[in-house]
């Protein structure tokens, strides 16, 4: 029923060929499944055709045995009734429709007939005299009623009793049987499993249309558009009138009011015409709920369906493209995304999968996205594959990320299936997918997260045919960009090339916000060198010197005694002329920069194939324009350029050194107070552990049992001073002098200083050792000086300082741990200086420390002591594996569900700590804050031992 149908509605939407398509297998196997419940004898008699032959007619009525056996149930009669429709219907005033429904209000027409030989041509109608129509007629009414109801004369009413349908049929000749046999084909018997069902079917296969063409050549336009253009035409007529008229006069004022006029229409126009080739996406979206049904119940799969944006619009180009490829996606969801209704009931999941498909409009593109809750995209599966296949070697897999691990399914020829089938692949891999997608100006996105899903996003142009692009410059040469392709447009002055422009590798890079962008010299790809440039004092055209842009000199590395030569305007340094320009480009999955000599302005263009003659270039180009002027500007193809270089290599190579780079901005970042305490020697003291700075008049400094106070809300304030722990010079003598106000013991401290430098956010490189000493917890090069990072706490309680460092942290140390009663704590801190700092001051507190440089070891260090640790402090920014995901992963053990975790770093903030407490956090403490981080141990252990 639904091949026949899906072949009806291709027969409607290709009028033309309608007449030629093949129907017979379809009415073999409706024929098939109309008789699934007739018994033996009712199959014979629906083989058995019957002709009631008709005077003045060359072919009877044809019924079956069967129809006239159904006809005489519950005691009807069957009659043949005869009527001439001019005569006895329009001759009464009665309708045609009107007679039809007079007669089916008593019983049943089984089969009719109108003499269409005795229809006259046009110019004859009105002579027409006769028009014969015959019916075979089931009633409940008796031969004495039928003629008091159906008002003919009787003569043409004829009772068919059995003995008269076989003399007639007698007369006739034959039942009309053996020739059914040659112009019919032979009913075939339904099949048992699923009724009219086409046995050339094979499983996982859906019977399709089978349209004579490729792809349709008729569009269905609503009438309310035409009237539109009818419309339109009209004032494009009347506008070009005006134009000729003021031409003819030569009047300035109406020629530009009426070229306006003429653009605005000629605008509206495009629209108009543009808008007769959209078609809404529910052509495409509403044969994936058959596709849906069919192939999950033949592969044993429940599977729900959702489709949103069915009336979001796309050119016919696009939609005709994109069909197969979408199909193929979801066959691919069907078959490997969902799992089966019983493996998705042991991963608690409900038995039936879910895929989704939407489209919505978004920044002057289409956005499809195809979901599913499926077992997502495996990237160690897929690494091994490629490992497998040769593709690449282990350490160019090592080095990739999830993302671009999963990417590797558009690699031609890449599947990781362990057997094919015929629901999907069938030779259509997703490399074909996405070549057929980036075609059209498209671009293919996946997002898949093991276990949970996949989601793929394509984002698709509206129109092919005109489309905004960018128009810039090259070599003397236009060149075009299209809109849906471009990011943002970037100048740099000619002074900053040097500054802004690097080289890493081979490869030019621009640092973009922040960001690392990989650039392409649009001279280089087209004509294989640096290009041209005009000289600035004589405006000739030459050639470019430099091989990269990279190579430009600083006005720093210019000779003192030419400077002022080269400050000159003529100095392509700093000439307008020499500033850089690059167009920021997505292309698919990359973003790069191209460097052009001009940027000229934006403009609709006119998409036309490139000739063959240029087959050679289609990798650089997707098509040309004729632009206003009439001259030929090819339009840059920025995937084909992409693919050509490989961007996306140098994309994700450009993204690894920003993460490593914003890593290293993070990491162990600290907000330092530097002061003086001599006047040539700097220190440092992290803001986080000062309370306040109070200023003091030396004279207000009074010293009671050998110790230095002052008078301070009410109470005395211990003074400590530097010199009085560390081996450095004396506080420079001055008559105002700086309190730092810190905590210490439950009560505050303060040290005096000299002066007071600034207040910096750095990550510096602690040295532990050079400057080892009571009161010192290293040294640093801060502001271009070596700077002395005070131990607050070593100086107000007079201790000896920490023990020496070691070069490299124990990771355990199990012997000591199984002797030892005392509360555990495990450290995970990947800086020596900070690790080696907590361990010591934990350790004095009579705490037994395990250490570890990252989360890895953390967790290594956990499972080998799982039984011993009692708290866990860690660091969040870390390699490897950093505190937040390894506090996940301690979470998901349910062994350590329990165990305190306390946050010590310097990435502070309502947002960092909310982050943290999600991921499994118990509480956050600032580094360095040694009486704090002592007191949430000592809460933690005891309610522990509790």
């Amino acid at each position: 029923l639904l091949s026949s149908a899906d072949l009806l509605r291709s027969m409607i939407n290709n009028p033309e060929t309608s007449n030629n398509a093949d129907i017979s297998r379809e009415l073999v196997s409706l024929k098939g499944a109309a008789t699934v419940k007739l018994d033996r004898n009712e199959k014979a008699a629906l083989k058995k055709n019957i002709s009631i032959p008709l005077e003045k007619s060359t072919s009877g009525l044809q019924l079956t045995e069967l129809d006239l056996i159904e006809a005489k149930k519950g005691g009807k009669f069957l009659y043949l009734l005869e009527y001439d429709l001019i005569r006895d219907i329009e001759a009464r005033g009665i309708s045609t429709d009107q007679f039809i429904k007079k007669l089916e209000s008593a019983g049943r027409i089984l089969q009719s007939k109108i003499e269409t030989d005795e229809i006259p041509s046009l110019e004859n109608a009105a002579q027409a005299k006769t028009l014969p129509f015959h019916a075979v007629y089931a009633t409940v009414l008796d031969p004495e009623m039928m003629q008091g109801i159906i008002e003919v004369d009787p003569a043409q009413i004829t009772l068919l009793t059995d003995e008269i349908i076989k003399m007639m049929t007698a007369k006739d000749g034959s039942t009309v049987q053996s020739e059914e046999k040659k112009s019919q084909p032979v009913i075939a018997e339904p099949l048992k499993t699923t009724a009219g069902k086409n046995p050339e079917t094979l499983p996982g296969q859906i019977a399709i249309p089978r349209d004579d063409k490729s792809s349709e050549t008729s569009l269905r336009v609503h009438v309310n558009l035409l009237d539109k253009l009818m419309t339109l035409a009209g004032e494009l007529v009347l506008a070009r009138n005006q134009l000729v008229q003021s031409v003819n006069f030569w009047n300035r004022q109406d020629i530009e009011k009426t070229s306006q006029r003429l653009n605005m229409i000629t605008s509206e126009f495009q629209e108009a015409v543009m808008a007769t080739r959209m078609q809404p996406l529910g052509n495409v979206f509403n044969k994936f709920k058959r596709l849906v049904r069919d192939l999950a119940k033949n592969i044993g799969k429940e599977i729900d369906l959702d489709i949103t944006g069915e009336d979001v619009e796309l050119d016919k180009t696009i939609i005709e493209t994109i069909t197969d490829p979408l199909t193929h996606i979801i066959r691919n969801s069907i078959d490997h995304g969902i799992e089966s209704p019983e493996e998705r009931q042991k991963n608690g999941k409900t038995p039936a999968g879910h895929i989704s498909i939407s489209a919505h409009h978004e920044a002057g593109q289409v956005i499809i996205c195809v979901k599913d809750d499926g077992q997502g995209i495996n990237p160690v599966k897929i690494r091994e594959t490629a490992l497998k296949k040769g593709m690449y070697d282990k350490k160019s897999l090592d080095e990739m990320n999830t993302k671009e691990l999963i990417e590797l399914i558009y690699k031609p020829g890449f599947s990781t299936a362990e057997k094919i089938t015929d629901v999907s692949g069938r030779g259509v891999g997703m490399d074909v997918v996405n070549t057929n997608i980036t075609k059209i100006g498209g671009v293919i996105d996946i997002e898949s997260d093991v276990g949970r899903g996949t989601a793929l996003t394509i984002k698709l142009p509206l129109t092919l045919a005109i489309i905004p692009s960018l128009l810039l410059m090259c070599d003397e040469q236009r060149y075009a960009i299209p809109q849906v392709n471009l990011l943002e447009l970037v100048r740099i002055p000619a002074a900053q090339v040097k500054e802004r422009i690097e080289k890493i590798d081979s490869s030019l890079v621009i640092r973009l916000r922040g960001e690392l962008l990989p650039l392409v010299r649009l001279s280089e790809i087209l004509h294989g060198g640096p290009g041209i440039y005009i000289d600035p004092e004589s405006e000739e055209k030459k050639s470019e010197r430099r091989i990269s842009i990279a190579d430009r000199r600083t006005l720093s590395d210019v000779n003192r005694n030419t400077e002022k030569k080269a400050r000159g305007s003529s100095d392509r340094r700093v000439n307008f002329e020499s500033a850089v320009n690059i167009v920021v480009v997505n292309a698919g999955n990359a973003q790069y920069g191209i460097i052009v000599n001009r940027l000229l302005d934006s403009e609709e263009i006119v998409v036309k194939p490139i000739g063959t003659h240029l087959r050679a270039c289609k990798s650089y180009f997707s098509g040309a324009t004729i632009l206003g002027d009439g001259t030929v500007s090819l339009i840059l193809d920025v995937i084909g350029i992409s693919s050509r270089l490989n961007m996306t290599a140098a994309h994700h190579k450009a993204k690894k050194l920003n993460v490593i780079k914003k890593a290293e901005e993070k990491k162990d970042s600290q907000s330092l107070l530097i002061v003086n305490n001599a006047v040539d020697e700097q220190f440092a003291i992290p803001l986080s552990m000062i309370s306040r700075i109070e200023t003091v008049k030396k004279s207000n400094i009074e010293t009671t049992a050998g110790r230095k106070d002052i008078k301070y809300r009410g109470g005395s304030l211990l003074l400590h001073s530097i010199e009085d722990t560390a081996r450095v010079k004396p506080i420079a003598q001055s008559d105002d002098l700086f309190i730092i106000v810190f905590p210490f013991k439950g009560r505050e401290a303060g040290l005096l200083i000299s002066n007071i430098v600034d207040v910096i956010d750095t990550s510096p490189d602690i040295d532990t050792y050079t400057f080892n000493q009571p009161g010192v917890l290293g040294s640093a090069i801060i502001l271009e000086k070596t700077t002395l990072f005070i131990d607050l706490y070593a100086i107000a309680g007079g201790t000896t300082g920490p023990q020496p460092v070691k070069t490299r942290p124990e990771l355990h140390e199990p012997e000591k741990l199984k002797t030892s009663s005392a509360p555990a704590v495990l450290i995970v801190e990947d800086s020596p200086f900070f690790l080696n700092n907590m361990r010591s001051f934990i350790e004095d507190s009579g705490y037994k420390v395990i250490t570890a440089t990252d989360g890895v070891q953390g967790l290594e260090a956990l499972n080998t002591h799982a039984a011993g640790i009692s708290i866990i402090v860690t660091d969040i920014e870390m390699p490897n594996m950093n505190g937040l995901e390894m506090t996940r992963a301690i979470r998901r053990d349910p062994r350590f569900v329990s165990i305190p975790i306390i946050a010590v770093t310097s990435v502070a903030g309502e947002k960092a700590e909310r982050e943290g407490l999600e991921a499994g956090i118990t509480e956050y403490q600032i580094k360095l804050d040694r009486e704090k981080i002592l007191s949430s141990l000592k809460n933690y252990c005891q309610a522990v031992i509790a």
